[in-house]
């Protein structure tokens, strides 16, 4: 039986898939599928605070944590980004090939728009979207549907 394979593939959001390759910026995705779809949940419940009666408690600064453990969780890596000049990783207009490290894709998650966290989530969530996204098309030099087709 062939699925969603848990490998992470690569994504481009809807807004840059149009672009030339060289432009385009490229999120490879973890698929919250098994073990991973449990881990996401877990995130949330951790960085919960509960009163004495046990209702929860909004607090502003554990629910970033969340936010930013989720987006480490759902990124290996990020292909052909440039930060915003007001980032601490910013050069001078510099694309970094690839950002792997989590204190810079803390950043990198920092200076994400939100329509574009939400389209990353939804695609950690549902990997199949990418695969109807794209039409079955490449992007950029990775084959789509070869990558997210495999066995669970």
């Amino acid at each position: 039986m062939k699925g969603i394979s848990k490998k992470s593939f690569p994504y481009v959001v809807k807004d840059e898939q149009s672009l030339p390759r060289e432009e385009q910026t490229t999120f490879w995705i973890r698929p919250a599928v098994g073990d991973r779809m449990a881990e996401s949940q877990a995130i949330f419940e951790r960085n919960k605070l509960r009163d004495e009666r046990g209702n929860e408690i909004f607090d502003k600064n554990l629910s970033y944590r969340a936010s930013v453990e989720t987006f480490l969780h759902m990124i290996e890596k990020v292909e052909n980004y440039r930060f915003h000049e007001d980032s601490p990783n910013y050069a001078d207009g510099k694309i970094y090939e690839v950002v792997e490290d989590p204190r810079m894709l803390v950043d990198l998650y920092q200076g994400l728009q939100q329509n574009v966290l939400l389209e990353i989530v939804e695609v950690h969530m549902k990997p199949g979207l990418a695969l109807k996204r794209v039409e079955e098309k490449k992007v950029g030099d990775y084959d789509v549907a070869s990558i997210l087709e495999g066995s669970r």
